[in-house]
């Protein structure tokens, strides 16, 4: 096949749609008014060769290229067997007061308290969870005292602390799971296994 002329080549879809992005790109900057923009998108719509389209767009800037986005694979807490994004994500982290009695529904979600930065209202302290198809991460300081109650339903609840020191906080971890998994730990789930 020859090299058509641009008055002679015809448009492809890809082309006309290339040319609109830039006319709305221009429309958000300001560069075009409402008016400019719908007309020159008419114009783009309309346009059979290659030197209509470009006329289109010829006073604009070239949009910025695209930049690949690179696949991270998520923390453990975030995977699915498919690899899927879960519904939501709630993370607790940093210096935060936790109430006495702190209560928590999580719903085909993920929830991750960190408690290593926080302070607790009591000596005695409560989290009662409901979660369903979710998962539940509770990172607490290696010196509490943990205690895990709770009824799993096709799930699990796991306290793998290495215990707690006598006089430390106690904290009571109750609650029913329903297909979800609820994890309590004492250490950086991030950091790289020993």
């Amino acid at each position: 096949m020859e090299n058509l002329p641009d008055t002679q080549r015809r448009v492809s879809i890809p082309e006309r749609e290339y040319a609109i992005s830039r006319l709305q790109e221009a429309y958000i900057r300001g560069q075009l008014s409402e008016d400019e923009l719908g007309e020159r998108i008419d114009r783009a719509l309309a346009a059979v060769v290659k030197v209509d389209l470009a006329d289109v767009v010829s006073d604009l800037p070239e949009l910025a290229p695209v930049v690949p986005v690179v696949a991270v694979r998520s923390p453990w807490w975030r995977r699915r067997k498919d690899e899927g994004i879960y519904k939501s994500t709630v993370r607790k982290t940093g210096a935060w007061t936790v109430p006495a009695v702190f209560r928590s529904h999580v719903y085909k979600g993920i929830l991750i308290l960190d408690l290593r930065q926080a302070v607790l209202s009591s000596t005695e302290t409560v989290i009662e969870l409901d979660a369903y198809k979710s998962q539940v991460a509770i990172i607490v300081p290696p010196e509490y005292n943990i205690e895990l109650e709770g009824t799993p339903y096709k799930g699990s609840m796991e306290n793998l602390t290495t215990g707690g020191l006598p006089g430390a906080p106690h904290l009571l971890i109750r609650g029913s799971t329903h297909k979800s998994s609820v994890v309590v730990t004492d250490h950086d789930l991030e950091a790289p296994a020993p």
